[in-house]
């Protein structure tokens, strides 16, 4: 499993927002035209307001020279009392960040994340630690079942989508190759209680992997590959599947302009959907984002690069999310971007029943 720290305090890292301070460090590994965009409108706004500052400015100049005698020493003792606070303030930081990292040690995570610790020290592992971690079985230490031996040979190449085991790809013990981009990989398996994020990429110096062996995806476990990055996956015993791919019932596409929904009402159904952004001729973005709140409290986030930003390579498009399952009373959130809901290729009978 992949650990990172946050860029601001040091702290713990849970699906790209620190466990201490709530920073969320995804905003970093954005590439820089969306930045650029959302930069571009936020200074229209301000060159707006700053001429109207100077405007106003050379009014107020003449009021507040008269009074700025009289309150400059107020202010003097406002700030000396301000910095002893803060100097006091800092001087138990320490104490509050142990006392918080202890009590989240003792927490069982339920976020996906599987946090390993040696001698009550947090480790930061490395691509050669989570190969080892993977290759001695770790992941799956509590887990009972076998998966069998023999199989069929079988080579995906896969990007951003939800793909459930024994329906999209067969259940078998993988060995996962990075494709192209960067970006995290999560295995969600409840019934087995295996919860595992790989951060794909490149850059080893990160805690990034370019491979990894002994990845045993079982039947109606997902995985999960966010936007950003593409990854093959092959194995030698690929098992018969559980379920068929089914004709999906909804045949109409819907754009859903940025705002939040409840899924069931008469706007958007309930079904299995992939997920696209629209590109920058038709909309000022280029991508959008997608917030998931399930009947049952739990909560998937989604990121959708259009055309001109998302990664591709000869055999994938990283261009929209695959197989995203929507149940009625769903709150759906999008934000930045329009994002267009297309009836899923991958459509299946679906147990409607574990989102509630």
């Amino acid at each position: 499993m992949i650990k990172q720290k946050c860029s601001l305090c040091g702290g713990r890292l849970a699906d790209g927002r620190c466990t201490l301070c709530g920073l969320d460090n995804s905003v970093y590994e954005r590439e820089c035209p969306r930045r650029t965009a959302i930069s571009a409108v936020e200074d229209t706004g301000g060159e707006k307001k700053t001429e109207k500052g100077r405007r106003g400015n050379n009014v107020r100049q003449s009021a507040a020279a008269v009074g700025k005698k009289k309150n400059s020493a107020g202010r003097g003792s406002r700030i000396i009392a301000f910095t002893v606070l803060a100097v006091v303030l800092l001087s138990f930081l320490p104490s509050i960040i142990d006392a918080v990292e202890s009590v989240l040690r003792n927490i069982q995570p339920e976020s996906g994340f599987t946090d390993i610790y040696e001698d009550d020290t947090y480790i930061d592992y490395s691509s050669e630690d989570y190969q080892q971690y993977f290759s001695d079985g770790g992941a799956y230490a509590d887990v009972t079942r076998e998966i069998p031996e023999d199989g069929d040979d079988y080579e995906v190449v896969l990007g951003n989508g939800i793909y459930r085991t024994g329906v999209h790809i067969p259940e078998g013990v993988y060995r996962a190759e990075l494709v192209e981009g960067a970006g995290t990989v999560n295995i969600t398996d409840k019934e087995n209680s295996i919860y595992e994020t790989v951060y794909f990429g490149a850059d080893e110096e990160y805690g990034q992997t370019a491979s990894l062996d002994n990845i045993r995806l079982y039947n109606d476990s997902d995985l999960k590959i966010e936007s950003g990055v593409i990854v093959k996956f092959t194995t030698e015993n690929a098992q018969p599947p559980v379920q068929e791919i089914l004709e999906n019932p909804l045949k109409k596409a819907l754009t859903l302009t940025p705002d939040t929904y409840r899924a069931g009402d008469g706007v958007l159904p309930e079904g299995v959907y992939d997920i696209s952004a629209r590109s920058v001729e038709e909309d000022t973005f280029g991508y959008t984002s997608i917030i998931l709140n399930y009947p049952n409290g739990e909560v998937q986030n989604f990121w959708v690069d259009g055309p001109e930003y998302a990664v591709t390579s000869d055999e994938y498009s990283d261009r929209n999310i695959r197989n995203v399952v929507i149940p009625a009373g769903t709150d759906v959130s999008v934000t930045y971007g329009d994002a267009v809901f297309i009836p899923g290729e991958g459509y299946y009978d679906v147990d409607y029943s574990e989102y509630e």
